[in-house]
């Protein structure tokens, strides 16, 4: 059974943030950081469990790249990304933004 990637909508704001700090450095950083995040998405729709876990059920995935993650939680048949956030956030306010968006 495969699994279906689903992807809160305000990752977009996050992907959006990250791009326009990237594209200040160098005009190829946005595109290689978009890519970073689908080949992200693209394992843990492979092996949804590989993520560790930082709360709860919840889990992330650190870019291969870029210090940024991607949290995310597993409800099979559906994979759920709730936020790209840099590496060096607070946990604490990174579990109250994925909190709030799995509400």
């Amino acid at each position: 059974m495969g699994l279906t990637l689903s992807i809160h909508p305000f990752v977009e704001g996050d992907l959006v943030e990250a791009v326009d700090y990237y594209s200040q450095f160098d005009s190829g950083l946005p595109g290689r950081f978009r890519e970073d995040v689908k080949m992200s998405t693209d394992s843990i729709l492979l092996f949804p469990f590989m993520g560790s876990a930082v709360f709860d059920d919840y889990r992330h995935l650190v870019l291969r790249v870029f210090p940024y993650m991607v949290v995310y939680r597993v409800a099979e048949p559906v994979v759920r990304v709730l936020a790209v956030v840099h590496t060096h956030r607070d946990p604490v306010l990174v579990e109250q933004v994925v909190r709030g968006r799995s509400g």
